[in-house]
């Protein structure tokens, strides 16, 4: 931050939102961490839609927008869809004792193992996850619900990307599972 004297102030982010006192003695004002960052040319962070999703349904919010996802006429009925976002992550496979003591004492055995095996036995990790499940709200007119319900899981995906944020889900999530929830 650069002070009315002309002095350039080092200012950390736990000051943003509060003040800083230059050499001169004069008080600066410090932005908001968000403007400190713009200021400095840093991008904005990034929030997944996971994220937002789960901030939004916290807080108790309704589907965004007012028209019927079906008709797309006004309409403030809604309609609730589980939807289920895998997360995959690698975990370790885990080395069988023998193989161990065979490469522990470097057994010329080693090198006449299968190489099935041996890629079993060096595979960096095992691809493993968690889910997220979702109950999300989306406005759908009472009189089209019923045949909203008989549609296929990919009619739910369409209809439910027609709002923005959950576009943006099952594009982080594109495996997605998609249900009609009571």
């Amino acid at each position: 931050m650069r002070c009315e004297c002309g002095q350039d102030v080092p200012v950390a982010r736990s000051s943003a939102g509060g003040e800083v006192r230059c050499r001169c003695g004069r008080a600066i004002r410090v932005p908001r961490l968000s403007e400190l960052r713009r200021l400095s040319g840093e991008a904005p962070p990034y929030v997944s839609a996971t994220e937002i999703v789960r901030h939004m349904l916290a807080a108790g919010q309704a589907a965004p927008g007012e028209m019927c996802a079906y008709s797309r006429q006004r309409a403030d009925d809604l309609m609730y869809f589980s939807v289920v976002c895998s997360v995959p992550y690698s975990e370790p496979v885990p080395r069988g004792f023998w193989m161990g003591l065979l490469d522990a004492f470097g057994s010329p055995i080693g090198a006449l193992r299968p190489s099935a095996l041996v890629a079993a036995v060096t595979d960096p990790g095992v691809s493993v996850g968690h889910e997220n499940i979702f109950r999300l709200p989306l406005r759908v007119a009472t009189e089209h619900q019923p045949i909203v319900r008989k549609l296929q899981e990919h009619d739910w995906i369409n209809l439910l990307a027609t709002v923005p944020l959950y576009a943006r889900l099952f594009q982080e999530h594109p495996g997605s599972r998609v249900s009609v929830s009571s």
